[in-house]
């Protein structure tokens, strides 16, 4: 039997064709969103009304990475930068939260602005399903429109034809 030549597509392929960086031309340092991804997460953390050690417990339960809660300090302080010497549990440079984290994090704060801002740097957005529902009744609509137009044309031609 010959092998089939189709590849099995990756999780990732599905995204890998969006063209969003086509027109993109940013300027030095403007994808630098530290400072407000670190200001995001502190006031996620703050509005959440959970202490630290249980979002670190709960971020162990989604994601079964133990964090201590110095960690979550260093995703939030500015004296925690690029600069400074942290390392993390495997003795890796680290300083602000790693990218596997923010939705975990988004989740057990139910703050969705770390997320956003990493997104918006590029140009994307992120949805609520309300969000979602009321693009896709949108798109439905303008659809009906388009069919619509598109059925008194050939009803009209219809007309021109029997005559």
């Amino acid at each position: 039997m010959a092998a089939s030549t189709s590849k099995t597509k990756s999780p990732v392929d599905e995204y890998s064709d969006l063209d969003i960086f086509k027109n993109a031309s940013p300027q030095p340092g403007s994808l630098n969103v530290d400072l407000e991804l670190r200001i995001a997460i502190n006031e996620a953390i703050r509005l959440s009304g959970k202490d630290r050690n249980q979002i670190r417990c709960e971020l162990y339960e989604l994601t079964k990475t133990d964090l201590g809660v110095h960690v979550l300090n260093t995703w939030t302080a500015e004296s925690k930068s690029k600069n400074s010497e942290n390392e993390d549990q495997n003795n890796n440079k680290r300083w602000g939260i790693p990218a596997e984290m923010v939705p975990a994090l988004c989740h057990v704060t139910g703050d969705t602005r770390p997320l956003k801002i990493l997104l918006r740097v590029i140009g994307l957005e992120v949805m609520s399903k309300e969000q979602q529902v009321a693009l896709y009744i949108s798109e439905l609509k303008e659809e009906r429109k388009e069919t619509t137009r598109k059925l008194k044309a050939a009803e009209k031609l219809s007309k021109k034809v029997r005559s």
